[in-house]
């Protein structure tokens, strides 16, 4: 057994390793932290003080709603939260450098939970993994930083959600789910996860949390606002077009730069979203019957992390921070990965594991380039950037996870 064996050279390998991840992702942060919340964030703000003036949350005038539009067209949730904190007190500055900690605390503690969960016997390994995996990862957080955008509590609470389906919390689960639709509607997608798992408490769960978060914003915010959400934003937001954006790396963008005209591309998305959603569910019944109980909870694990992926690939509008939601099937599958490495010896799945490194990489790479946004939005370095986030990465990432799926159940 390779845990069996480990040298002091390797030990010192792992510390090297974790040293150098650990003061790259601190470099990272001292330039990111301190511009924490100065793009969208006084959006946010200035919508949640228009409420305290007002009484309206939402712009009146719908053609503002447009596909990435300097407005708040959310819903309710956030908003709501935003107005409890101002009423309690918090200067907006406060509350910039409060949800930075927050989101930086989401993003690493997540990660570092997850791989514990997963790898219970290997504790030391599990936190050289999270380690290692956030600070690869670290440039998805950075855009959601300088935005204070939603993700990276999406992110936390889909992953505690996935935590929670490893332990048979299914109601929990689900009402971490409902919470995460609070915020945004597309953690939604995660019902049909729990329908084909006939994981029923987590509906149950579901609409209790998304109940719960609805009785929290019809009392700070009233009635009248979420009506409004309901008949007249959702129905724009449900049937918006992809956004001509040089931060739009969609697959919906990619097939227009690939020269399909506007229908075409509202005609193949939902069919990429169908088909992929399938796909990752197939396995389910293998796991059922060929796994281990310990290798069921773990496969389902991996099968409803894939799902953000779908997600992501399904959407007219995937933009630069929702890729932070990457970060939950890549932790899970280098766990397992790394829970085969550590257990099979020579059997280990060597490929694999060079993929994941090739994934995480490229993720680095291309998040880096944002950072120059002249650099960025030339045409080419877009292209560049959409084939490896939407091509390549989900392309590699959904034959290892077969593989893996495969590994598990043998």
């Amino acid at each position: 057994m390779l845990a069996k064996h480990k040298t002091p050279l390797a030990w010192i390998a792992i510390a090297c390793c974790c040293l150098l991840a650990a003061w790259s992702a601190t470099h990272r942060l001292q330039q990111s932290m301190p511009r924490a919340g100065t793009w969208d964030f006084p959006i946010f703000a200035s919508y949640a003080n228009q409420f305290l003036a007002t009484g309206m949350i939402y712009d009146r005038n719908l053609t503002q709603y447009a596909p990435g539009a300097a407005i708040y067209k959310f819903p309710p949730l956030s908003g709501s939260i935003l107005v409890s904190a101002l009423q309690a007190g918090f200067t907006e500055n406060a509350l910039m450098a409060l949800g930075a900690s927050l989101q930086l605390a989401a993003f690493s503690g997540g990660i570092l939970l997850l791989t514990l969960v997963l790898l219970p016997d290997k504790r030391l390994e599990a936190c050289a993994l999270a380690v290692c995996m956030a600070s690869a990862l670290l440039p998805l957080l950075e855009e959601n930083i300088l935005r204070l955008q939603l993700e990276p509590a999406i992110f936390f609470l889909s992953t505690i959600a996935a935590i929670c389906i490893y332990k048979d919390k299914c109601f929990i689960a689900g009402g971490l789910i409902g919470l995460a639709a609070a915020l945004k509607i597309y953690p939604a997608v995660a019902l049909f996860f729990f329908i084909a798992a006939r994981k029923w408490s987590a509906l149950y769960g579901f609409i209790a949390g998304f109940l719960l978060a609805c009785a929290f914003t019809l009392v700070t915010i009233g009635y009248a606002e979420h009506e409004f959400y309901v008949s007249r934003i959702l129905p724009i937001m449900l049937q918006e077009n992809p956004a001509d954006d040089v931060e739009n790396i969609s697959s919906a963008s990619i097939l227009g730069m690939a020269g399909l005209n506007l229908t075409q591309i509202k005609l193949a998305t939902p069919i990429i979203l169908v088909t992929l959603l399938t796909l990752s569910l197939l396995p389910l019944a293998a796991t059922a019957k060929t796994c281990s109980d310990g290798a069921r909870k773990k496969m389902q694990v991996l099968i409803f992390s894939m799902f953000i992926p779908c997600v992501l690939l399904g959407m007219n509008n995937s933009w630069w921070n929702y890729q932070i939601l990457l970060s939950l099937p890549f932790t899970v599958i280098a766990c397992l990965l790394l829970q085969n490495a550590l257990t099979l010896g020579k059997k280990a799945d060597v490929w694999s594991l060079a993929g994941l490194l090739f994934m995480l990489a490229s993720l680095h790479a291309t998040a880096s380039l944002t950072v120059d946004e002249q650099f960025y939005s030339t045409p080419l370095i877009k292209m560049i950037i959409a084939i490896v986030i939407r091509i390549l990465t989900p392309a590699l990432l959904f034959l290892i996870f077969l593989r893996t799926v495969r590994i598990n159940t043998h």
